[in-house]
């Protein structure tokens, strides 16, 4: 793209907007609004209506068909290709997703261009790839944001990373990005011409392209299907009237005439309704340049043009989801559902716990989930119209009366409560958040803060994290539906064995714990009544000593001084004796070890019982028996039954799978990245959890090998569970 220069910049601006249009036809259900004066000289009006019936006939069915079967076999595979590929249900060519992380993952996330790196994630999302906002760790939504030059950007430029930072949310809260989304729109109405237009260049002329692409752009302000044009899209749009031919067309060109139907599919327009007085409708030019063979010609020459084959597929896709009332391109471009937990608790005690699918409605994924349970539960039709749940195991909703029932409340990784009366999508599980189902009343009310204050050097009670077997309080806030952070009197609080009840304060003391990360549980249980407050589960971290404190702290690696001192911070990792205050960095760890530090990490200890272990080499009554048996449960061991050697030493690559489990980490790019000259031979499961631990870079080899069958040392795991906290909660990382 250097060599090229600004030339083939241009040319793939004008393929990567066609594909930016499309996408923008992601969001809503697309409408049959028409403007009332569209053909006439009249103004524009975007929820101006006519009685007409849209048609998508069968030659442009035809038509599209052809055309994607030529871009399908075209060598390279378009990127914007595959979003129109995506909206028709088409497979983008084997292989394509993979190399487009290649790219990716070998840029580290940086591009020559802004259009590249836009241009690369939105097809990496369209052809079905993960979370444009977290690519093995890389956040896209903040690079789009973080240019300092955005007010320099031609429209080109713009819009596709408009489309990606609109269509996205923050993958870190941290990443304080330097614009905001709606930036956009600003900078690109300010581009416009006193005539409505848009140029394709500083101090040119209007251009249909240019400012169909801006109509495209401007039309991601609002999800709404009756929001009113603004001004600047009034005047571009009669602007773009007046350039129109006769025949229909603008500029003589197949490109600009179907991107400006995708202009107005993304306005929810018809296109078919917008011609000059007595003209022809951009839609009957389009055809007209669709070649016997298949494919489109860019002018009246008859020649194949692959360029204009790609506009008119994607101008032909977008018509076709507006007339069909499907949803627009531009929105929910991270395609990959991560996952929530689901906690259902009863009057008197938890039901099921686990995990599921984010992405769905709430009520939807609790039914799936306990029907994969085998739970018992009931439905009904509300007035309303919504499903409500009436019974789960045996539970009637009205036991202690007509104000109770089964409700809902999901709490999302930012640390905030959203009730079903505050969404209006009703509660979309968001990634990594915790979807509560819980039996309660009107005036039942959620956990939604614990504050702890632990010791400080000087012996006394300040905010923060407890030291090992020093005294702390915990204050315990609950949230209603209108407030949050209200003080907590009178639940009961258990830790350790220990249970206290919260003062008028909501405060308990305790003593001390060891170090570690300890379940507190949190109830507000009445007799014969629904709970004060739905049962909650706290995850509290006491620190090990400081790493300085131990005798042989001089043996730990410069490069894992700040991970180790990390890990004994969070309490993931202790000293091997307390009384003899010794660290042992390079001591390796035991297969139980490991399993342990990440069930720390990942809070996978409950207060519900540990269930029998899967495997016949774990006897109960051991350290590790209750551990091995929850990260077996959870999936985090790298076996699922038969003999799991708890007390062999661990290698690297039983870490490296245990490490992708744990962190449900996926794999990105293609296998052939890998460029370690010592795992062939590996298992395909093992060879999946290297690539995946490796692209996040929480596992790396060095000169060119992983060591696969090294045993792994305290400090190496320190390191591994330090980068894979960050990546798992990137939110409470501090340093």
């Amino acid at each position: 793209m250097k060599q090229n220069g600004l030339k083939l910049i241009m040319r793939m601006g004008r393929v990567f907007l066609a594909g930016c249009l499309m996408l923008q036809l992601l969001v809503g259900v697309a409408s049959a609004n028409t403007p009332e004066k569209l053909a006439s000289g009249g103004s524009v009006n975007a929820s101006s209506k006519v009685d007409r019936s849209l048609a998508f006939t069968t030659d442009m069915q035809d038509a599209l068909k052809e055309a994607e079967q030529l871009l399908y076999d075209q060598k390279p595979f378009s990127d914007w290709a595959a979003i129109g590929f995506a909206k028709n249900g088409r497979a983008v060519p084997k292989g394509f997703l993979q190399e487009k992380a290649d790219v990716i993952l070998n840029n580290g996330g940086r591009f020559d261009t802004y259009t590249e790196m836009t241009r690369t994630v939105i097809a990496y999302a369209a052809a079905g790839g993960s979370n444009i906002n977290n690519i093995a760790g890389l956040d896209f939504f903040s690079a789009v944001l973080n240019n300092p030059d955005l007010e320099k950007k031609g429209i080109y430029e713009l819009v596709p990373a408009y489309v990606v930072a609109k269509s996205s949310s923050p993958y870190s809260p941290n990443s304080n990005p330097f614009w905001y989304p709606d930036a956009f729109s600003h900078i690109i109405t300010n581009q416009q011409l006193k005539d409505g237009s848009w140029s394709e260049s500083v101090n040119g002329k209007g251009s249909a392209m240019a400012t169909a692409v801006a109509v495209t752009g401007l039309s991601l302000i609002s999800r709404s299907q009756d929001r009113e044009l603004t001004e600047s899209e009034q005047k571009a749009l009669e602007w773009l009237r007046m350039q129109q031919s006769v025949d229909g067309g603008f500029e003589f060109s197949t490109a600009a005439t179907a991107q400006v139907i995708i202009a107005l599919s993304s306005q929810r327009m018809d296109a078919a309704a917008f011609a000059q007085q007595g003209g022809v409708q951009p839609l009957d030019f389009l055809m007209s340049r669709r070649l016997d063979e298949g494919g489109f010609s860019e002018r009246s020459d008859g020649v194949l043009d692959m360029t204009a084959t790609l506009h008119a597929y994607l101008a032909l896709t977008a018509y076709k989801l507006h007339v069909n009332g499907k949803e627009r391109l531009i929105d929910d471009l991270n395609l990959a559902a991560g996952s929530a937990i689901i906690q259902i608790e009863g009057p008197t005690g938890t039901i099921a716990q686990g995990r599921v699918p984010s992405g769905g409605k709430a009520i939807d994924t609790a039914l799936a989930f306990l029907k994969q349970e085998g739970i018992a539960y009931e439905t009904k039709t509300a007035p309303s119209g919504e499903m409500v749940i009436t019974s789960i195991k045996g539970i009637d909703a009205l036991q202690y009366g007509g104000k109770n029932g089964w409700k809902f409340a999901e709490y999302s990784r930012y640390g905030s409560w959203m009730f079903p009366e505050n969404a209006s999508s009703g509660n979309v599980l968001s990634d990594r958040s915790r979807l509560l189902l819980y039996y309660g009343s009107d005036t039942t009310e959620v956990i939604d803060l614990v504050v702890v204050n632990g010791s400080n050097v000087n012996g006394e009670l300040a905010e923060g994290r407890p030291s090992a077997n020093s005294p702390f309080e915990l204050f315990v806030k609950k949230a209603n539906r209108k407030s949050g952070h209200l003080p907590a009197p009178n639940i009961t609080v258990t830790v350790g064995g220990k249970t206290m009840v919260t003062d008028a304060k909501g405060k308990v003391a305790f003593a001390g714990m060891p170090s570690g990360v300890h379940v507190v549980t949190l109830t507000g249980y009445r007799k014969d009544a629904a709970p004060a407050v739905a049962k909650n589960l706290y995850y509290l971290s006491v620190s090990a000593p400081p790493l300085a404190d131990f005798k042989d702290a001089n043996q730990v690696a410069g490069w894992a001084r700040e991970n180790m001192a990390h890990a004994l911070y969070e309490g993931y990792i202790q000293g091997v004796s307390v009384k003899d205050n010794v660290l042992a960095p390079k001591k390796t760890l035991s297969r139980a070890e490991f399993a342990a530090m990440l069930l720390r990490l990942v809070h996978g200890a409950t207060d519900q019982p540990a269930g029998s272990s899967p495997f016949n080499d774990v006897p109960a009554g051991k350290w590790y028996s209750d551990e091995i048996a929850r990260a077996a449960k959870l999936g985090i061991t790298d076996r699922t039954s038969g003999r799991f050697e708890p007390e062999r030493t661990i290698t690297r690559e039983e870490a490296a799978m245990m490490t992708a489990n744990a962190g449900r980490l996926a794999t990105f790019g293609s296998e052939g990245r890998m460029a370690f000259s010592d795992i062939k031979g590996l298992s395909a499961t093992s060879l999946h959890a290297i690539q995946a631990v490796n692209e996040y870079k929480v596992m790396v080899g060095s000169d060119g090998k992983f060591n696969p069958r090294q045993t792994l040392v305290r400090e190496q795991a320190a390191a591994i569970l330090l980068r894979l906290q960050k990546l798992l909660y990137p939110e409470k990382y501090l340093d």
